[in-house]
């Protein structure tokens, strides 16, 4: 998308130890980072080759490096250049910009899904920023269930037409329980960021393993097509787990964009809620806009909230900009703050001199 590299709210996030159970093998440990000078550190790809006189050089930054964010860097002491010559470590926005010297790259936002395929060769890690964002990723989601939950849209639109009405329709989720496709660092973030406003929490993952930030977790794989066949294994699936689609208030999508990804929530998926608020914050293209659009009509969904689209922005006249049942954002919720990439770059850079693999280190076969 047009904006990856200059605002990115990034979906594609997994923690190292993640939702899914993974845990990378890690080489050394804290202990010997002051006896051992070259270690090798088992990393989602392949193994990373860096020692601690690697990772005292100067560290290059390409040309679209935030202001802010360089200068943040600079004041906490990190000795930054657009001199690429020798460069091993690098803070990108831009692949094309990869000098190729450099083994390790750090990226200022958590979306990797355009480095993904463009990296070249010689990387071995890639590391994103994560901190605060997806707290803010999950603010932005509380606010759009009480936005909606309150009618903001309704009164929005009769304050421009002078209207002075107090009838509306309070969506009140009684039992019913908000479900967070995707649970990564910012599926989890979600969830708690709603757990005051839902009686239950679900999960929905590509393996059902279970997280407990969520009350109950089951893999999206096994429910998500239950008209189809093999309906019998969902249908256990779902008993087992207690999940059905028309139980699920709202739907918060957070998956990163991948080739397993893609239109993931498509009409097959939609055509099992009943009245449900879609929320998007992950990646635009793993919603099938157009089976929205008919879930809308369908009243399978009562408000399609989006602050991602498959093509930023949308085309003037696409139906999401008049759409009454949307509400639009222009890629937002997941603003990082300058302080953001200095935190996640140094506590990587500490983790590889222990010899451990850095958090939000990403797999690269997986792309996220």
């Amino acid at each position: 998308m047009g904006n990856d590299f200059t605002e990115d709210n990034g979906l594609g996030t997994r923690r190292v130890a993640s939702a899914e159970g993974d845990r990378p093998a890690v080489g050394g440990s804290a202990s010997t980072a002051g006896r051992v000078d070259s270690r090798t550190v088992s990393g989602p790809a392949r193994p990373v080759h860096l020692s601690a006189g690697d990772i005292a050089r100067p560290i290059f930054i390409d040309d679209l490096i935030d202001p802010l964010q360089e200068q943040a860097l600079r004041a906490a002491g990190i000795n930054c250049t657009r001199d690429s010559a020798g460069a091993v470590i690098s803070i990108n926005r831009d692949p094309a910009q990869i000098p190729a010297t450099v083994r390790w790259v750090h990226v200022p936002f958590m979306g990797v899904d355009a480095m993904i395929g463009r990296l070249p060769a010689n990387v071995e890690l890639l590391t994103r920023t994560v901190d605060g964002m997806p707290e803010r990723m999950g603010q932005y989601c509380a606010t759009a269930v009480m936005a909606d939950r309150w009618a903001w849209s309704q009164f929005i639109h009769q304050q421009a037409k002078g209207l002075w009405r107090r009838d509306f329709r309070h969506q009140d989720p009684g039992r019913r329980a908000a479900a967070i496709l995707g649970t990564g660092y910012v599926g989890r973030a979600a969830a708690m960021a709603l757990r005051p406003h839902f009686a239950s929490i679900w999960g929905l993952n590509r393996r059902g393993v279970d997280d407990a930030t969520f009350d109950q977790v089951a893999a999206w794989t096994t429910i998500e097509r239950a008209d189809s066949a093999g309906a019998g294994s969902a249908n256990q699936q779902r008993q087992r787990n207690d999940i059905r689609w028309k139980q699920i208030d709202t739907l918060v999508v957070t998956v990163p964009l991948t080739a397993a990804t893609e239109n993931l929530v498509d009409w097959s998926m939609l055509s099992q809620l009943v009245d449900a608020h879609l929320i998007l914050i992950g990646r635009g293209a793993t919603v099938d806009f157009e089976a929205a659009r008919q879930a809308l009509s369908a009243h399978h969904l009562r408000h399609l909230t989006a602050d991602v689209f498959p093509v930023e922005p949308p085309a003037p006249g696409d139906w999401v900009w008049s759409h009454p049942d949307v509400t639009m954002t222009p890629h937002i919720c997941g603003l990082n703050s300058p302080d953001d990439a200095v935190i996640s770059f140094e506590r990587a850079r500490q983790q590889l001199l222990a010899g451990q693999l850095p958090t939000g280190a990403v797999e690269l076969d997986r792309g996220y």
